[in-house]
Order: structure tokens, then C-alpha cells, then sequence
């Protein structure tokens, strides 16, 4: 193993740097097509999965809200003491 850390030091440093951008990065100038639909597309991401922990926390404390209504209705002389 540590005579394979200077031989991919040595690697990495000789590549030419289009070898060393990804494919997606290598030809995307800033605000090229390519780059729009990348942030875009991110952005959207972002959204949905945002959007569904959100509805995920509100389902959470509307069942909880929900659960704290039903155990005071049924055990009303434990109403105002800590669990």
C-alpha cells in the first residue's frame, strides 16, 4: 500500500487536466445550457425533498397534538403535571 500512494501521487500529478474533471465539468462554462439544467435540476431536488420533511414534521406534531388531546380526555386528573 505505501508504494502505491507515491506511484497515484505521480499519476495524478502528470494527468492532463481534462482527464481530472468529471464529465459533466469539462464542458460546462458558466451559463451554458448544461450548467442551467445542472442548478436547475439541484434546486428542484432541494424542493421536493424540503417539501416532504416539512410534511413529515407537520404530520409528526399534528399526531402528537392529536395523542396530548386524547390523554387529557381520558386521564383528566393527570392535566397539568409533568411526565
Amino acid at each position: 500500500m505505501r508504494a502505491i500512494l507515491p506511484l497515484l501521487a505521480l499519476l495524478s500529478w502528470i494527468a492532463p487536466p481534462g482527464a481530472t474533471a468529471c464529465a459533466v465539468c469539462f464542458g460546462a462554462a458558466p451559463g451554458s445550457n448544461l450548467a442551467l439544467a445542472i442548478g436547475t435540476g439541484i434546486l428542484l431536488l432541494l424542493c421536493i425533498t424540503l417539501t416532504l420533511l416539512a410534511a413529515l414534521a407537520i404530520a409528526v406534531w399534528r399526531i402528537e397534538k392529536q395523542r396530548l388531546l386524547a390523554e387529557a380526555a381520558l386521564f383528566p386528573a393527570l392535566q397539568g403535571r409533568d411526565s
